[in-house]
Parts: C-alpha cells; sequence; structure tokens
C-alpha cells in the first residue's frame, strides 16, 4: 500500500517537471543572454543592418526608368548644384510685376539758372562730373542795364553819406557856438540816406549779388563788372539755397525773441553740402544769356524711386503691403537676364490714380543707391552710380500666406506635360520623383508637402530640365528640348 502511494507521488513530480522545465530553460537562456548582449548584439545589427538599407534604397531608386547616373564631369559640365529639402513653415507668394527706376520728383534734378543778363566767359566744369557745393560754376560779365544803375545808385548814396558824416563831425568840432537844431538836421539826413542805402543793398542782393561782392563796392567804391554763380547748398526740405542766403547774417545775431528767422537770417546748420552730377551744360563760353535763362542742370541720385505697375484688381494687396511694411524684393533686369536680387525695400506710396490708357497702377518704391565707381582725371572727378533712371526692375511683392509648403530654384523643377518632377541625389544616381506644383514664377516654385519628397532629401537645385533629357534618351525617348522653360 505504502509502495503504491509513492509510486503516484513520483508519477505526479514527473509529470510537473515536464510543464514547467521548458518554461525555466527559456528564462534561463534569455537570462544569459541579457547578461552578454554586450558581445553579440553589434554582429546581429550589423547582419541586419545591410538588408534594412538595401531595402530602403530599393525604395529610393525607384523604378528602372526613373534613375540616372550622372558622371562628375557631367555634374561639373551642367554646374550641377545639390541641396537638401526643407520644408518653410510660412511662405508668401509673391506678386511679380515691373518697374524702373525713377528719379524723386523735384528732389533728383536741379536747373540752374542766369540770375542776371550777361555773358558767359567761364564754365568751370564738364558733364558728368561730380562737385560738391559752394564750388565754381560759372563766371558772367554783366551787362544788364538795371543792375548797372543799381549799383551806380548805391555808390552815389554811399558818397552822399560820407558826406554828411563828414558834415556832422566838423559841425561838433565847431563847438557850442554851433546850434543843435543845425547838427540834428544832419543827422537826421545821415540816418535817411544809410535807410536808403540798406535798401539799395537789398536790392543788390535780389539781382544776384554775395555780401562779399557787396562789400567790395562799399569798400572799394568800384561797380562789380563779374558774378560768379557756384554750386548751391541744399536745405532740410531738399530747396536750393545760394550764397548768402546760406550763411549767417550778422544782423541775426542780436535778433530779439519772438521774431522768426528768414532764410536770410537761418543758420548754417539748416543747409548742407551736398555732391551733385553734372546732367547738363546748354551753354558755350561767349554766349549771351538772359537773367532766368538755364546754365545748366545739376543732379543727386543717391535717393530713387522704382515706379512700378500692377494691375488695377492688385490694388487691395498693395495697399496692405505699404500698410503692413512687408519687405519688397526687386531684381534689376540685365543682358543675361535677372541680376542679384535687392532685398528689404518698402513701398512709399501707391498712387491714386489709374493710368486711363494701360489701366494700370502706379505705386513707388523706395531705393538708397551706390557709387560703383569714382576716378579723377584732370583735376575732375566723376562718380557711376549703380542704379539710373531709366533701369528696367522686376518687382516681387508678397501677396498670399501659405502654409508648410517646400521652396525650391525653378531650375530645380523639371516640366514635361502636366507632370513636374524634381530629381533626388541616391549615390551617383538621380532618381526623378514626380511632385505637385503649387505656385511657379521667374526665380521659385513652391511644392506641396505631401510626401514625394521629405526634409532632408538631397535634390538638384539646378539643371532639372537637362536631367529629365538625359533621361528620356537613357530610355530611347527623346524630351521635348523646351519643356519646362518658358521663352
Amino acid at each position: 500500500m505504502m509502495k503504491e502511494s509513492l509510486f503516484k507521488l513520483v508519477e505526479k513530480l514527473r509529470n510537473s517537471a515536464r510543464t514547467w522545465m521548458p518554461v525555466a530553460v527559456g528564462v534561463l537562456i534569455l537570462a544569459i543572454a541579457a547578461v552578454t548582449s554586450d558581445s553579440w548584439l553589434p554582429g546581429v545589427q550589423g547582419w541586419l543592418s545591410p538588408a534594412a538599407e538595401k531595402k530602403d534604397e530599393d525604395k529610393k531608386a525607384g523604378g528602372p526608368g526613373d534613375s540616372l547616373l550622372v558622371s562628375e564631369q557631367a555634374r561639373r559640365n551642367l554646374g550641377l548644384k545639390v541641396g537638401d529639402v526643407e520644408v518653410r513653415k510660412s511662405y508668401a507668394r509673391k506678386l511679380s510685376v515691373p518697374g524702373m527706376v525713377v528719379g524723386l520728383p523735384g528732389r533728383t534734378r536741379f536747373q540752374i539758372a542766369s540770375p542776371m543778363t550777361g555773358i558767359v566767359t567761364e564754365i568751370a566744369v564738364v558733364r558728368g562730373q561730380s562737385i560738391w557745393s559752394d564750388e565754381l560754376l560759372f563766371r558772367l560779365r554783366l551787362s544788364h542795364e538795371d543792375l548797372v544803375r543799381a549799383q551806380t545808385d548805391y555808390l552815389r548814396t554811399l558818397g552822399e553819406l560820407d558826406a554828411e558824416l563828414k558834415e556832422i563831425a566838423q559841425l561838433k568840432l565847431a563847438g557850442e557856438g554851433v546850434a543843435e537844431r543845425l547838427i540834428m538836421q544832419r543827422q537826421y539826413g545821415r540816418d535817411k540816406l544809410a535807410a536808403v542805402s540798406r535798401a539799395q543793398e537789398e536790392a543788390l542782393h535780389l539781382h544776384g549779388l554775395s555780401d562779399k561782392q557787396i562789400e567790395f563796392i562799399r569798400e572799394k567804391r568800384k561797380l562789380v563788372r563779374e558774378l560768379v554763380v557756384k554750386v548751391p547748398r541744399l536745405h532740410h526740405d531738399f530747396s536750393l539755397h545760394f550764397d548768402r542766403e546760406t550763411e549767417p547774417h550778422k544782423s541775426s545775431e542780436g535778433a530779439k525773441p519772438g521774431i522768426a528767422k528768414t532764410a536770410a537770417t537761418a543758420p548754417l546748420s539748416h543747409s548742407r553740402k551736398h555732391r551733385f552730377v553734372v546732367e547738363q551744360l546748354p551753354v558755350h563760353v561767349g554766349e549771351a544769356v538772359k537773367a532766368g535763362d538755364m546754365l545748366g542742370a545739376l543732379a543727386d541720385y543717391e535717393f530713387l524711386y522704382i515706379e512700378g505697375w500692377a494691375f488695377e484688381q492688385d490694388a487691395d494687396e498693395l495697399v496692405a503691403a505699404a500698410n503692413e511694411k512687408r519687405s519688397i524684393s526687386v531684381i534689376p533686369e540685365g543682358k543675361g537676364g535677372l541680376g542679384k536680387q535687392i532685398s528689404d525695400l518698402r513701398i512709399v506710396y501707391v498712387d491714386n490714380e489709374i493710368d486711363p490708357q494701360s489701366r494700370a497702377l502706379h505705386f513707388y518704391v523706395g531705393l538708397s543707391n551706390e557709387v560703383v565707381r569714382d576716378v579723377k582725371r584732370n583735376g575732375k572727378r566723376f562718380l557711376t552710380w549703380k542704379y539710373r533712371p531709366g533701369q528696367r526692375m522686376q518687382l516681387r511683392i508678397p501677396a498670399e500666406i501659405w502654409k508648410d509648403v517646400i521652396v525650391l530654384p525653378v531650375d530645380a523643377v523639371a516640366q514635361e506635360g502636366a507632370e513636374s518632377y524634381v530629381f533626388v541625389e541616391n549615390g551617383k544616381k538621380f532618381v526623378r520623383r514626380p511632385v505637385a506644383v503649387k505656385y511657379r514664377d521667374q526665380l521659385e516654385v513652391v511644392l506641396e508637402y505631401d510626401g514625394a519628397i521629405s526634409p532632408g532629401d538631397r535634390v538638384a537645385l539646378s539643371g532639372a530640365h537637362q536631367l529629365l533629357i538625359a533621361l528620356k534618351n537613357q530610355a530611347g525617348g527623346g524630351a521635348d528640348p523646351h519643356a519646362g522653360h518658358t521663352h
């Protein structure tokens, strides 16, 4: 009986061992693997990695007709540029319109007129020369009858004033026997002549004589026979000021409070020396000119406008761009196509009228100019400015805003019919990928971020059209050589 019980117990233990033994062995194997993972895990990863990479490369490589092997020589011949794909969180669609560089009305071109009738005896500048304020422009031999008469009257008044002063001095030396009434009469006559002389000086100023020339008449008692015309100064409001108008007047030093200063008594700091370019010289030495005749024209190209021509339906977008001070980009047009882009400009104002003929809405963008050449020849300086009135431009104005898009250069996307492609670099090969174009202009192409290409992909940023032609030739069918290009 006892033997039979022992036998049954042994059988139970044997059956239980068959159940838990595999589990225990499995747990033991996992524990050993975890402890020794540093030795065997890198080898397994190295064995699995090539397979995973091969699978990913097969996916990138596309079909046999979508990949193109490009040699180093071919890359150099094409000037191929490669860059990473990036997703822009925000992109402003550009409104592209034509434009032209123009001068600032009333601030770019200044005409120099003859202040009086005379004969040109010297022209001190040449066309295209760069000159500063206060430099000599012209000399005129005066022949104006009114000016001659005004100077003669001034000299006569000065003589009479001298005679009165001498008479007063003689009467004072005579002593107490001379009646005070007689001296007072002479002093009254002196004051009248002094007032007349001051009025005559003002008249000479209006004729165009400077303080120094009037002082010459007063000191030397001779008529001024020659008039000197100099480069004017610019006032803070861009008005021109000549000679006396730009110099502090002696009488202004003791001016009473509350009396407004005139242009003649304004301090020198209100005007500034400025650099001009001689634009026109219509007169010749020996030529007789009348008061008001044009002697020359000066130009200041430091600040200019770009006049843009938009459609009338773009008015709201232009006004919004001006109000929000959006950054305007401008691209000069040249012989070889578009030049280097000028960024961070602003709209100054939008015109209030629409051209009835062209139906164009004009607007103006401020442009700061810069000197690209400065040379000196025969003692005269000549400047060449980078931007010139009449130069054509393309203006790009931010309009509609898009989120999460891919932006590539226009040469990075090839077009064939309704399809558009980019070429993704894969080793020495480039793989064609179809993409969805959202917007295209002369410089950029905006693609939808739909997974066709992803951030981190390296794509051809130039030469996409040539790559498409080469791919078609490789497959035995030629692509349209003009596909994807606008002429």
